[in-house]
């Protein structure tokens, strides 16, 4: 009788160490555990570049005539609520100069019209054509808006065409003035 109970006994100690085994689990239950999470954020800037805005355009018309230049100015931004694109003149007189001698800003506004003599403009748009109308252009501080998006943007194109209508009654040179181009992010 002593040989059965010490085959139980064995056979008791064989099924433990072989559910221990078979079943890892019942053995990571004895150790002790602890878990948690961690939120990785990865915080991008709005960021924006504006390209050829630091350029020199030249007209060359012919005497009593209007002569246009286009510039192309490029926008590109990763704000997702998109941008503005405005321009200005870079001082508060708007007249292109040479020495004393002035072609003044026409005085057709915010409605783009026709050039009058000794007059100089501005006109935008999405296409690459000269204009034949033009506006305004505003002083330092009061800046207008000739582009905007309201999300991000991949090198999109402004064009934005300047016109003169020089006569002969002005002396010879070179007139110049300093337009402002500034590209902002939306809030």
């Amino acid at each position: 009788m002593k040989k059965n109970i010490n085959l139980t006994a064995g056979l008791a100690a064989g099924a433990l160490v072989l559910s221990v085994v078979a079943f890892p689990g019942i053995a990571a239950a004895v150790q002790a555990q602890d878990s948690g999470t961690t939120t990785v954020n990865v915080n991008v800037g709005s960021q924006i570049t504006l390209s050829n805005g630091n350029t020199t355009v030249n007209i060359n018309p012919t005497l009593g005539t209007t002569g246009t230049a286009v510039q192309t100015l490029t926008v590109t931004t990763n704000n997702t609520t998109g941008y503005l694109l405005q321009i200005e003149m870079n001082s508060i007189n708007k007249s292109l100069l040479s020495g004393a001698n002035a072609i003044t800003a026409t005085t057709n506004g915010t409605t783009a019209a026709a050039l009058q003599n000794d007059t100089w403009g501005y006109n935008f748009g999405t296409t690459n054509v000269a204009a034949s109308t033009f506006l305004t252009i505003p002083t330092q501080g009061t800046p207008s808006t000739i582009a905007s998006s309201s999300t991000t943007a991949n090198a999109v194109a402004t064009y934005v065409t300047f016109g003169a209508q020089p006569t002969a009654s002005l002396p010879s040179g070179t007139y110049t003035g300093e337009v402002l181009y500034t590209a902002v992010v939306n809030p």
